[in-house]
């Protein structure tokens, strides 16, 4: 019997492991996907609101960096906005006010790296403006709202809409798009309109009998119906009490056996349920008491 003398196959023993192909790569994680693609369809998504679909799902799972009353932490979110923006970059992060939180919006690279992995389609170039983002931000309240209170609903941007309907040839009559649709289930939709700005009184008309009553065309030739229409309004300033108003009475403008399928809905105690629920699901339980 051989005795192996100190030393002897060390070498063997301490052979390096291979590195991996993708070290110092940057990879999508499972949150990457699903939040980018959650902003891609959205068009844009503001800084809190971000910070709320990050606290779904932390990245770390220590106690000791438990979300707070609000959720990730703003140098949380900001360290995954930088690693998203690292060339080439997945999302833009812009601040265009000092009082108010900044905008994130994916890349056209972000859509195609995305799209390749069929998380969304592949959606036209878009660079958000500035004058929508006051509507964009309670379309997205609307939609954090009912998938936190409804998770068994599908939500559909208008985005997606939008991809879905296609190009139109010159002539060709242009469908109303809601700002988002709801399915309950395989069968039934809801049209999401969040209206801040009144519109004449024949353009609400015309946008009610073709959601409710003729139908939107689609491309194969059918028409669709929606089985309600969800009307978000504000009393936050005189233009969106004027909105509301014209909402309210296009509402009433409809036969009897129409009206019932739209609802007008309060977006201020939208907001305040939305804020309070996000809040109380992200602060970290109270220890046991042991005593």
């Amino acid at each position: 019997m051989s005795e192996q003398l100190p030393g002897e196959g060390d070498e063997e023993q301490k052979k390096p492991r291979a590195e991996r192909r993708d070290k110092g790569a940057r990879l999508l994680n499972r949150r990457d996907k699903r939040v980018l693609a959650w902003v891609a369809e959205q068009y844009a998504v503001r800084f809190d609101h971000l910070q709320r679909l990050l606290s779904a799902e932390p990245g770390h799972k220590s106690e000791r960096f438990a979300p707070g009353a609000r959720g990730v932490s703003d140098s949380d979110v900001l360290q995954v906005i930088k690693r998203w923006e690292r060339d080439p970059a997945w999302a833009v992060y812009k601040r265009f006010y000092v009082d108010t939180p900044g905008w994130i919006w994916t890349t056209p690279y972000g859509v195609e790296v995305l799209a390749s992995q069929n998380l969304i389609p592949r959606y036209a170039r878009h660079f958000p403006k500035e004058s929508t983002f006051e509507h964009l931000h309670y379309v997205n309240y609307v939609r954090l709202d009912i998938e936190a209170r409804h998770p068994d609903y599908r939500w559909v941007s208008e985005r997606s809409i939008r991809k879905l309907l296609g190009r139109r040839e010159e002539g060709d009559d242009l469908a109303h798009i809601p700002d988002g649709q709801i399915w309950l289930d395989d069968r039934r939709a809801v049209a999401v309109e969040v209206e801040l700005s009144p519109k004449n009184e024949g353009d609400y008309d015309a946008i009610l009998d073709e959601l409710l009553i003729t139908g939107v065309m689609l491309p194969d030739g059918s028409a669709f119906k929606y089985k309600t229409v969800w009307y978000f309004v504000s009393s936050a300033n005189d233009v969106h009490v004027q909105a509301r108003r014209m909402v309210e009475e296009a509402r009433g403008r409809l036969a009897e056996e129409y009206r019932r399928f739209v609802q007008v809905i309060e977006l201020e105690t939208l907001v305040q349920r939305y804020d309070a629920s996000a809040t109380k699901a992200a602060a970290p339980a109270k220890p046991a008491n042991r005593s």
